[in-house]
This record gives structure tokens, C-alpha cells and sequence, in this order.
């Protein structure tokens, strides 16, 4: 007789397990079994493989080119890597299937959040009428789809093979949202025992206070720069934007400026001078 198949965890059930997961504190000697520990990864790993097998086929019905379509595929990338590592012997230490837990915890999240944006982008770019190019009588339509077209030069035969809507476009990409997005997916490649190097320009600013002060943003005169380098808090004041920092930062990253500023003889503040675009006129 055939063993049967472990059974997969469902949405509801799976959620208040990964709340519970990560309420662990890992520098605490208080951890749960590595056996307790492990089966809950190996939970989030059956439930992880599930989604990301419904997220990939529902990405083919989504443009490829819009943020939920990209952003599903990065999740995925990831998801394809951490749910095939191999699994933790039970001898294992505490510390290390906890964590194991934990990170297969946020990419759960992650995948749900895919998931999610999918679904929304399911229903902005449902068909509700073929593109019909340059018809005399319904002209071109005025959805995303020409607008996209228009300003890759999309040849007008690919244009026609697109759906559109007439319904109000999807709701523009928070710059800062995109940022705090991005940033979360690097929390996954933080595994304890592993080393991930990663570069790149954030343009948002350190959690943490240095030599140079943030601006002022009353007193930008740049209004659209002023909105791409923030994020309105839950009180309506615009903030300097360091979520992407604090995240990367609590996720156990080092800043490797800050680490020369504060470590290394002979660094000091230097590491800590601006970059490029600093003093761009506001």
C-alpha cells in the first residue's frame, strides 16, 4: 500500500503558527524543542511549496511586466531556493532549527503577500474587451496596456493581442512601499549560517543618526523628490523614510560603512560621507 501524502496545512490554520513562530526570541534560552521547532518548518515548508505552485500558475494570467508580476517572481526565485534546502537533522541546535522556523515563517508571508498583489492585479487586468488598434470606430483604448505600449514602442501588432478595461487604472507604486518590499525579501537570504554581501541604493536614509543631518522636508522645495525620500506616518506627517534600514538591521545585516566608522583605526566618520546625489539641488 501506497504511505499517504502529509497533509498541507491550510491559510487559516498556518497564519497564527507563523505569528507564533516569530514572536520567538532568538537570543532568549528559551527556545522550543528543536524537534517542536522543526516540525513547524516542516509545516511551512509542505504549505510554502503549495502556494508557490498556485502563485506561479496564477502569475501567467498578469502582465509580466507589472509589480505584482515582478514581485512574485522575486518571491519565488527565493521561495524555490529556501524550500529545497535540506532539512535540519533532529540533533540540531536550538538555536539553529529556530531559526530555520523563523525564516521559512517570512517567506510564507512573503508568498501570501504575492499572492495577495496577484489577486489584485487579477482584477485590474481582467478582460472586459479586446484592443483593437487603430478601428475607426473605437479607436485606441485608453487603458494601461497602450499607455505601456506607447512608452517601450511596443510594435502595434502587439498591441491589438493585448486586453484592456475601461475601468480607472490600478492605483500607482509607493515608491517607499516598493523599498520596504524589497527590503523584507532580504531578510530571507539572512539564515543563520549563511553570508549574503549585498550592494545597492535604497535612496532612503540609516535608522540610525550620522554626522550628516537629514533634511527638512518643509523646507524642500522639490515636492516629488520630497515624496520618493518618505512615507506618510499613520499621524499624516511625512517621515524620513528608514524602514528599509531598521529592517535589514534587525534582520541581523551590518551596515558595512557604520561597522568601518565604529571598528576599524583610521576610518572613523569618513565611512560615513555621503554618496552621490547627497546635495542635489532641492
Amino acid at each position: 500500500m501506497a504511505a499517504l501524502s502529509p497533509t498541507v496545512p491550510d491559510k487559516a490554520a498556518i497564519l497564527p503558527v507563523v505569528e507564533a513562530t516569530l514572536q520567538w526570541d532568538l537570543n532568549s534560552t528559551d527556545l522550543p524543542p528543536v524537534d517542536v521547532a522543526l516540525d513547524m518548518a516542516e509545516q511551512f515548508t509542505r504549505y510554502g511549496r503549495m502556494v508557490a505552485d498556485e502563485l506561479r500558475t496564477r502569475c501567467l494570467s498578469i502582465p509580466a511586466d507589472s509589480d505584482a508580476g515582478l514581485a512574485a517572481q522575486a518571491t519565488l526565485g527565493e521561495a524555490a531556493r529556501r524550500l529545497n534546502l535540506k532539512p535540519l537533522a533532529r540533533s540540531a541546535a536550538p538555536r539553529s532549527a529556530a531559526h530555520r522556523a523563523q525564516n521559512l515563517a517570512r517567506l510564507v508571508q512573503a508568498l501570501n503577500r504575492a499572492m495577495d498583489q496577484v489577486s489584485e492585479e487579477e482584477a485590474v487586468s481582467a478582460p472586459h474587451g479586446s484592443c483593437c488598434g487603430d478601428d475607426p470606430e473605437l479607436g485606441s483604448p485608453p487603458g494601461r496596456a497602450d499607455h505601456r505600449a506607447r512608452a517601450r514602442e511596443v510594435p502595434r501588432a502587439r498591441l491589438r493581442c493585448r486586453r484592456w478595461r475601461r475601468d480607472p487604472a490600478p492605483r500607482p507604486r509607493s515608491v517607499g512601499e516598493q523599498r520596504l518590499t524589497e527590503a523584507r525579501w532580504m531578510t530571507t537570504m539572512a539564515e543563520l549560517g549563511m553570508v549574503t554581501i549585498a550592494a545597492g541604493d535604497t535612496n532612503s536614509y540609516p535608522r540610525r543618526s550620522e554626522p550628516i543631518a537629514l533634511p527638512i522636508w518643509e523646507k524642500v522645495t522639490d515636492r516629488a523628490h520630497m515624496v520618493q525620500r518618505t512615507y506618510l506616518d499613520a499621524d499624516g506627517t511625512r517621515r524620513s523614510d528608514t524602514r528599509p534600514d531598521g529592517v535589514l538591521i534587525d534582520a541581523g545585516y551590518v551596515d558595512l560603512a557604520r561597522h568601518a566608522a565604529d571598528h576599524l583605526d583610521g576610518v572613523g566618520k569618513e565611512a560615513l560621507a555621503a554618496t552621490a546625489g547627497f546635495n542635489k539641488p532641492h
